[in-house]
């Protein structure tokens, strides 16, 4: 189940509470902390993991505005969209749509490649089915 919204922005802020009083009773770092929780929690380590791609998105639309020069305002506008959009974006609020990535790589003189990379907790099975003989003759 992915939180979104108030209720996921909850449940960090419960979460965070929660493993500040554990971390501060065993002395542990938040590292150590975040590195058990998602070898012990399957819901944590996809909401972690979901968390870290949107601020990965935002802190790229952030730097790819400023290599460019180009103020909030300046970059919405050459996009065709809102310099509350922009800055929404780079706070890692909200995730992008494909179609406005492409936009404001392209004003920015870039160009957007998508890739699809193997996780470490979604490896690929392998099937356990015999190949199948041709028949001959």
């Amino acid at each position: 189940m992915l939180l979104r919204g108030r209720v996921w922005n909850r449940f960090l802020a419960e979460e965070l509470d929660m493993a500040t009083r554990k971390m501060t009773d065993a002395g542990d770092t938040l590292d150590d902390f975040i590195r058990e929780e998602c070898e012990r929690d399957p819901e944590f380590r996809a909401g972690y993991e979901a968390e870290l791609a949107r601020l990965r998105w935002a802190f790229q639309i952030r730097q790819l505005r400023e290599a460019a020069r180009l103020t909030q305002a300046q970059l919405a506008s050459r996009a065709g969209t809102h310099q509350t959009a922009v800055a929404r974006l780079e706070s890692g609020r909200v995730v992008p749509s494909l179609d406005l990535v492409d936009k404001l790589a392209r004003v920015t003189g870039r160009r957007v490649e998508l890739r699809f990379v193997a996780s470490a907790a979604a490896a690929p099975r392998r099937s356990r089915r015999a190949p199948r003989r041709r028949r001959t003759g």
